[in-house]
């Protein structure tokens, strides 16, 4: 026998005792102690026994105490620091013999020891990743019959809540709750370290590895989409993101608590605020109105170039105002080209809470809490697989990227608030209508503005030939800023000394060009050449 020290990757001496085998070695072992505070140590009488009948049929075997626990530094981890003692005494015992490793203990040291086996090791879940090949569809379908069933019986170890099987890259992932004592719910924003500087980001918690999450609002998930019912988390997971965002002087947030305001009423007076909490559908219209506007002023060379985050809580209670929808749809599906992003949450994710699928599709990250029903889940995380319904509630949840998925438990904000004074006193009025931009209408439409308004006509006359030109008639608000662009246009062509003849249907004058069907204006250039629109 020998004794020898080694040490964990958070660096914590241990001590441990290496037994050679009686004969030819084929392998090694790790034999984890029953519980340290029940007396559990390395020369436990019971375990004398197995360690002399691993030693007997050819292994090395390293009998070693927990952190805390006789000579062994540190202190008692709960369950959760002893999956590091467990991985270090494999790694120390590996380096005695080749072959396989056996990993074995007894009441409290078999928990640590199936821990430090399992492939993913989350704060409150595990999971066992099985690579079935050609396979994998008929082992998923087996998995998941009979109300998971015989995925019940695959799970070592006496889970919580409902087990789940789904692909995850080439392998099977079968995915269940760890028990009270072993899980860790309550992860602080301060034990995940420094927080992430600029470029949108924000930590959201730590994953089924165990390793540090970062999320952020950038060209590849330029919005997202907060899921998750009462109980869930949801508010913890939005207000530990905002605070964050609000410590960086690159951003600008807008908050829209559609309930009163009653979750984000002690963020309203962050720093960098645009203006107040917007905590109804009125003052929500007039901040999404607000935001319509000044995206429109970025695209035409505003000078702020800060980055803008509008943050909806609730948002399922706003969709049934057009006005706000209108502006809501607008911002996501214009808004990244001008450093624009949306974080939209909502208890009931479905397409009709998102007001309509174009929303949806632009709500490229997902932060799936726990939801209800399968529906609920497919949309919370963009697929049907993994089940958000399934999730433990209170932080539990999946982040969900176009390449990757993470179960993650959030991050409690315990840090201080930057506080300051919005921008505004108040949000100025919606007056009943959005910007457009010239790019918010296909070319023919602005073609046909232009015809409309050289001939000094109106409104109906601009819908009545977009429809036979089987562009489809635009609705009143539509055609009335349709038409004033064509206005314009008109306006600064002739301010620059362009020709718009009148339309002929045979013939036009020498030195032009018109389109057979009589319906492209030509126009005289100020050199005497001529050219076409």
């Amino acid at each position: 026998m020998e004794a020898l020290r080694f040490t964990t990757e958070d660096a914590v001496s241990l001590e441990g005792d290496l037994h050679p085998p009686e004969g030819p070695a084929h392998g090694s072992a790790a034999i984890c102690r029953p519980h340290p505070r029940q007396g559990g140590s390395k020369d436990h009488p019971l375990l004398w026994t197995i360690r002399g009948e691993l030693t007997r049929v050819g292994l090395f075997v390293l009998a070693f105490n927990f952190r805390g626990v006789m000579g062994s530094g540190g202190s008692y981890g709960g369950g959760r620091a002893e999956v590091r003692d467990a991985a270090a005494a494999v790694g120390r015992v590996r380096e005695t013999s080749g072959g396989p490793t056996l990993l074995c203990g007894w009441t409290f040291g078999a928990n640590v020891a199936l821990r430090e086996a399992v492939v993913v090791n989350g704060p409150r879940a595990g999971a066992l990743e099985v690579f079935a090949g050609l396979n994998s569809p008929a082992l998923l379908r087996t998995l998941g019959g009979d109300d998971g069933a015989i995925l019940r019986q695959f799970i070592p170890w006496p889970f919580t809540g409902t087990p789940t099987a789904f692909m995850a890259g080439r392998h099977v992932r079968l995915e269940a709750g760890w028990p009270p004592d072993l899980e860790d719910a309550n992860i602080k924003l301060s034990d995940l370290g420094r927080h992430p500087a600029g470029d949108g980001r924000w930590l959201v918690g730590r994953n089924e590895r165990g390793n540090v999450l970062t999320a952020g609002l950038n060209d590849d998930t330029p919005h997202w989409l907060v899921s998750g019912t009462t109980g869930s988390g949801k508010t913890t997971a939005l207000v530990s993101a905002v605070a964050q965002l609000a410590r960086d002087p690159a951003n600008r947030i807008i908050l829209i608590d559609a309930k009163h305001g009653k979750d984000f009423r002690h963020l309203a007076h962050l720093q960098d605020l645009c203006g107040p909490l917007a905590d109804d559908v009125d003052s929500a219209r007039a901040a999404l109105t607000w935001a319509c506007h000044e995206m429109a002023a970025r695209y035409s060379g505003g000078q702020d170039t800060r980055r803008l985050i509008i943050v909806v809580d609730e948002v399922q209670e706003l969709t049934d105002d057009p006005l706000t929808l209108a502006a809501l749809r607008k911002l996501i599906a214009q808004g990244r080209g001008a450093s624009i992003h949306c974080m939209i949450a909502t208890q009931h994710p479905t397409a009709d809470a998102l007001g309509d699928r174009t929303i949806g599709k632009n709500l490229v990250g997902r932060l799936a809490l726990r939801v209800i029903g399968p529906e609920a889940s497919r949309v919370a995380v963009g697929s049907k697989t993994p089940r958000a319904d399934y999730l433990l509630g209170h932080g539990d949840g999946y982040a969900c990227a176009p390449t990757a998925t993470h179960r993650v438990q959030i991050a409690l904000f315990d840090g201080d608030l930057s506080l300051g004074d919005p921008g505004l006193a108040e949000w100025p009025e919606a007056n009943g209508d959005l910007p457009e931009r010239a790019s918010d209408f296909g070319g023919d439409e602005l073609a046909i503005s232009l015809v409309v308004a050289a001939e000094d006509k109106g409104r109906p006359a601009l819908q009545k030939m977009c429809e036979e030109d089987g562009l489809g008639k635009p609705g009143g608000g539509r055609a009335a800023r349709l038409l004033q662009l064509g206005r314009d246009m008109r306006t600064w062509l002739v301010i620059n000394d362009y020709c718009l003849p009148a339309r002929q249907p045979d013939t036009h004058p020498a030195g032009y060009e018109i389109a057979p069907n009589g319906k492209v204006l030509s126009v005289c250039l100020p050199s005497g050449q001529a050219g076409s629109l």
